[in-house]
């Protein structure tokens, strides 16, 4: 008969400490993420987008960024024209 091997004690956080998940930056208490500016933000999105090894939302964030930059520099004015001449 072969020893069982020793187990690990569980680790059991302390109460209050939060719960700390490895890739995940940290949340806040309503569970919507925390970001201490919007480069974190930016640079979650990159790092993410690199983990899962889905490089084709690069372009997709970027027209959606340059039409929001448009949308905002052109607001008060005629936006209109500036938007049908991106469709073909």
């Amino acid at each position: 008969m072969s020893p069982s091997p020793i187990q690990p004690a569980p680790v059991v956080p302390e109460k209050g400490a939060p719960e700390v998940v490895p890739g995940v930056p940290p949340g806040r208490p309503d569970g919507r993420m925390a970001f201490a500016s919007r480069w974190d933000l930016f640079l979650y999105m990159f790092l993410r987008i690199r983990e899962t090894r889905r490089y084709w939302l690069i372009p997709v964030l970027l027209f959606v960024g340059l039409l929001g930059l448009m949308v905002n520099l052109f607001t008060g004015h005629n936006v209109l024209p500036a938007i049908y001449s991106l469709i073909p």
